[in-house]
C-alpha cells in the first residue's frame, strides 16, 4: 500500500477551480470558501489532501443556481469524491452531527431551520461506508418536501415540511471536520473547512 499520501500531518491544500472567494481566516485558520448570486460560477468545487468537496443549490431543472423565484423550490447538493489513490472509508454523519447543514439563514441571521430532521441510525460496521478510489458519496435534499420519510446511508429521516422562502437574500453554510479511515485502519482528519453559500429569492 503506498503510505506517502497520509504519512504527514493533514494540511489544507487549495487546488482546482477558481469559482469561488476563498481566504484564510486569521483567527481561526480556518479557509472560508464563499459563492454569491454575482460569482463567475455557482458551484463551490474544492480539493482538499485529494478529497474533493462540492456544495451548491440546484434550481427545480437541476441546475446550480443562486437565484431563485419565489414560490421555487430549491436543492441542497453535497458531495464528497476520493481522488486519492487510496481505498478510503467515510462515514457521511455531517447529515446527521452538523446543526448547520442543510439550514438557512436570512442576512439578518434569522434560523429558518432545515427541510428534514434525522432520526436513528441503523449501527453498522464502518466496512459499510467505502469510499473507493474515483468514487463519489452524494447528498441531495429539497428545500420543501413532501416525503413522510425516508431512509439514507443508513440514517432514518423525517420531513420538515418547510414552505416556499420570500422575496430576500439568504445564505446556507457549512462548518465541518471530516473523518476518513484508511484500509490499515488509521485515521485522519479535514478540519476547519467553511462553505457558504449566499442565495436570493427574488
Amino acid at each position: 500500500m503506498k503510505t506517502s499520501f497520509f504519512m504527514i500531518a493533514v494540511v489544507l491544500l487549495v487546488a482546482g477551480l477558481t469559482s469561488c472567494k476563498e481566504k484564510p481566516n486569521n483567527e481561526t485558520g480556518d479557509l472560508f470558501f464563499e459563492i454569491s448570486p454575482n460569482s463567475k460560477s455557482q458551484l463551490i468545487e474544492k480539493e482538499v489532501n485529494g478529497i474533493t468537496f462540492k456544495f451548491c443549490l440546484l434550481n427545480e431543472q437541476g441546475q446550480p443556481a443562486t437565484v431563485f423565484n419565489e414560490g421555487e423550490n430549491f436543492s441542497f447538493y453535497f458531495s464528497v469524491t476520493n481522488n486519492t489513490e487510496e481505498k478510503l472509508f467515510y462515514v457521511p454523519e455531517i447529515v446527521r452531527s452538523n446543526d448547520s447543514f442543510c439550514k438557512v439563514f436570512n442576512a439578518y441571521n434569522q434560523d429558518f431551520g432545515k427541510p428534514y430532521i434525522a432520526g436513528a441510525i441503523n449501527m453498522i460496521g464502518i466496512a459499510a461506508y467505502m469510499l473507493d478510489v474515483n468514487e463519489i458519496r452524494e447528498f441531495k435534499q429539497q428545500w420543501i418536501d413532501e416525503r413522510d420519510s425516508w431512509q439514507w446511508e443508513h440514517t432514518h429521516f423525517k420531513s420538515s415540511y418547510r414552505e416556499p422562502l420570500i422575496r430576500g437574500n439568504y445564505y446556507t453554510i457549512i462548518k465541518h471536520k471530516f473523518e476518513f479511515m484508511l484500509d490499515n485502519g488509521i485515521k485522519f482528519y479535514i478540519d476547519s473547512v467553511n462553505l457558504k453559500i449566499n442565495f436570493q429569492i427574488k
